[in-house]
């Protein structure tokens, strides 16, 4: 697997920097790292895409651009570089899927006559186009709790919701449970920056509007269970550690942030 990643790196660099009107750019997060080739002149993405997990260099995407859009077979992989989904761009269609998506038979979906969603049955799930585990990186990787609210011990269980429409959008995003308004804001945050590329679930071979949960449990330790995920429900854990230093100056004691680690949990 190394040596192909290698090989697609090394294509990658002699195509980006055998044309001169291109130029190769690198974006890294705390979970990947995405390389791409961009057109000086238009600034837009064109080229090969390529997105690797940073922690043991597996490959999580693999497609191509033309001025900026997605075109072609894109390929989105699950650990051990296994093919998680294959999208054909050229005529949106999902090529092949990971059986664990195919296997989801209920979902939660708008009812006929007001606005509760049902736990129904589907033709399709809401379908994210991303790699196995996206959704939860996306959020994961994105909240950020502020100091102030680690130093004060900040734990509890934060519930949010949102609704992938029929044109796989999102709306509708909702703070079910609140741990602190801070916090409700950068979870807010998180969930829209998933309002990308969703195929909407299907229900007697129609589109229809689906409803998701986020469930984050934020703790200041790591003694507990982790979550699991449901096809509806996203599970989070989510862990910090702050070492109270008390230091008597006047009525004042001090808290010290040692580490906040980020990444799935």
């Amino acid at each position: 697997m190394k040596t192909t990643l290698t090989y697609l790196f090394c294509i990658f660099c002699l195509t980006a920097f055998a044309n001169s009107d291109k130029k190769q750019k690198e974006i890294k997060d705390n979970y990947s790292t995405c390389s791409y080739t961009i057109d000086k002149k238009t600034k837009l993405k064109d080229g090969e895409y390529i997105k690797i997990r940073n922690s043991n260099r597996d490959t999580l995407v693999i497609g191509h651009y033309e001025n900026d859009r997605k075109v072609g077979l894109w390929k989105y992989k699950s650990p051990g570089n296994k093919d998680y989904i294959t999208y054909n761009y050229d005529n949106q269609s999902v090529v092949c899927m990971d059986p664990a998506i195919s296997k989801v038979d209920s979902f939660l979906i708008a009812s006929e006559n007001n606005d509760l969603y049902l736990l129904n049955k589907v033709d399709a799930p809401p379908i994210y186009l991303g790699f196995k585990g996206e959704v939860k990186s996306v959020i994961n990787n994105n909240i950020k709790i502020p100091v102030y609210e680690m130093e004060r011990g900040i734990h509890g269980v934060s519930a949010a919701s949102f609704v992938i429409d029929r044109t796989g959008k999102i709306t509708q995003i909702k703070i079910e449970r609140s741990v602190s308004k801070s916090f409700d804001m950068t979870l807010t945050k998180a969930i829209e920056m998933l309002d990308s590329e969703w195929i909407p679930a299907k229900v007697n071979n129609s589109p229809t509007d689906a409803k998701m949960n986020i469930i984050v449990r934020v703790y200041n330790s790591t003694s507990h269970p982790k979550s699991k995920d449901k096809p509806y429900e996203i599970a989070i854990d989510l862990a910090y550690y702050v070492a109270m230093t008390k230091k008597y100056l006047g009525s004042e004691i001090r808290s010290e942030i040692i580490s906040v680690p980020t990444g799935i949990r």
